[in-house]
């Protein structure tokens, strides 16, 4: 997901928005959410609000080659428009690009023939342009080289459930991360979380929470066994991360972006 990470932090210098700690009082989270899921092996679920803005998508996934098909909706009559843009790394390329302007207003979307990683980048847009004054993404990684993604559960969601408040997960085989937070001041967050060994073979669950060079982790190597860690001053945008790796096997890793509401 390198070439990911890379195209991510050019675009939010371009639409004028980052993930650097946020230097004046934050606004409401209220209405920020984004997830991605395997609803089973070859269906993943997709979806994302900000204000004003819900997408809502499906892809089939047939032994890593997708198909995703979706809507992005226009929710609120304040003089902006839903826009989602999604780049393949397969394609190299983006592969969609579509607003919605008209509060009820949706416009649907597709792309195929998709076999690797996916940015889906979900934006609020002044009207009759692509400058977006909200914005947030999920990278969803590819699943034709690690067929273990493509299992029932794996996914990656977060939502804030209060204005100042938010909570987050990260699945895959083997491993769950769960975590909480809440804004503790203007530019830091606080962040609690649980990693669960889910798997009932030899092998250890590991997690982590950063920001910035800030980091916590923990791990488990127990069956049914869970730890727990915490930081208590994050600032800028938390990248939660879940691994499991069996006994003399590849670690496989999952990861979500949880952005500061702007």
């Amino acid at each position: 997901m390198a070439a990911l990470a890379a195209l991510l932090a050019a675009m939010l210098v371009g639409a004028g928005l980052t993930a650097s700690p946020a230097q004046a009082a934050l606004p409401s989270g209220t209405g920020w959410s984004g997830s991605w899921n395997y609803r089973g092996v070859d269906t993943i679920d997709v979806a994302g609000t900000l204000p004003g803005v819900e997408l809502i998508g499906t892809a089939s996934d047939t032994f890593g080659t997708r198909a995703l098909f979706g809507t992005i909706m226009d929710t609120a009559n304040d003089n902006r428009c839903a826009r989602v843009h999604i780049y393949s790394t397969s394609h190299q390329a983006y592969v969609v690009d579509k607003q919605a302007c008209g509060a009820g207003s949706g416009t649907p979307f597709m792309a195929t023939d998709l076999t690797g990683g996916l940015l889906v980048i979900i934006q609020r847009v002044t009207p009759g342009t692509t400058t977006a004054d909200k914005g947030h993404y999920l990278t969803i990684p590819g699943s034709a080289d690690d067929a273990d993604l493509r299992s029932a559960g794996t996914g990656a969601s977060w939502s804030y459930y209060a204005p100042d408040a938010f909570r987050y997960s990260v699945v895959r085989s083997g491993v769950k991360l769960t975590g909480y937070g809440s804004h503790a001041s203007a530019d830091r967050r606080t962040s609690l979380n649980t990693v669960e060994k889910t798997a009932t073979s030899s092998g250890c669950a590991s997690a982590s929470a950063s920001a910035g060079v800030t980091k916590v982790s923990a791990s488990t190597c127990a069956n049914g066994g869970a730890d727990h860690f915490a930081h208590f001053e994050l600032g800028g945008t938390l990248v939660a991360n879940a691994c499991y790796q069996p006994t003399g096997g590849t670690q496989r890793c999952n990861l979500l972006h949880l952005p500061v509401p702007a």
